[in-house]
Formats: structure tokens, C-alpha cells, sequence
């Protein structure tokens, strides 16, 4: 089973967060966007992780666990938001798309 979280109440952007003061142009659009120094966190996040390990310990021991599971509302919120535009994107390519058939 994969586990997608959404955001958690952690001290992960706190001081238990390690990172370099070296800045690397080649991550500037990409990964320095979430470096601590640029992350304005108010620990608002709706995650309880109290709450997650309860529920994938639950959801492992069950007959029929999924293969992915979203935790948090947020997770099940953006995942659901990309799914729709994907299909969306199907919809209207699959004229297209299909034109490869023999």
C-alpha cells in the first residue's frame, strides 16, 4: 500500500529541518520554492499525525486494503482536483488520441 499524505502537523519546517545555505540556480524554480527559508508555515495543517498512524495501521490490516491511500482532507481534495482535470484532458484529445489506431 503507497500512502499520498496532504499536509501534517509535524515539526518538519521547524528546527528538526536541516538544510544548506547554498543556493543552486538549477533548483530555483522547483525545489528552493519549498525550502525552509522561503515556507511561511503556521501549522495550520488539518493532518493529525496521531491520526494517520491509527488509520494506516487499520486500513494494513484490513482483507482488502487499497493500493493507494489519501490521508487528509486536503490529499483527497488535490488528487481529486488532478484526476478531474486529466479526464477533462482525455475528453477532449481523444479524437486525437485515437487517431493512432489501425
Amino acid at each position: 500500500m503507497v500512502v499520498e499524505p496532504g499536509g501534517f502537523r509535524t515539526a518538519f519546517y521547524g528546527d528538526n529541518l536541516k538544510g544548506t545555505q547554498k543556493d543552486s540556480a538549477d533548483y530555483k524554480a522547483t525545489a528552493w520554492k519549498t525550502h525552509k527559508e522561503n515556507v511561511k508555515n503556521d501549522h495550520r495543517e488539518p493532518g493529525d499525525p496521531l491520526k494517520a498512524g491509527k488509520v494506516i495501521v487499520e486500513t494494513i490490516a484490513k482483507d482488502d486494503p487499497p493500493k493507494t491511500l489519501f490521508l487528509g482532507s486536503d490529499a483527497v481534495a488535490f488528487v481529486s482536483g488532478q484526476l478531474k482535470q486529466r479526464l477533462q484532458e482525455i475528453a477532449d484529445w481523444q479524437d486525437v488520441s485515437k487517431r493512432t489506431d489501425y
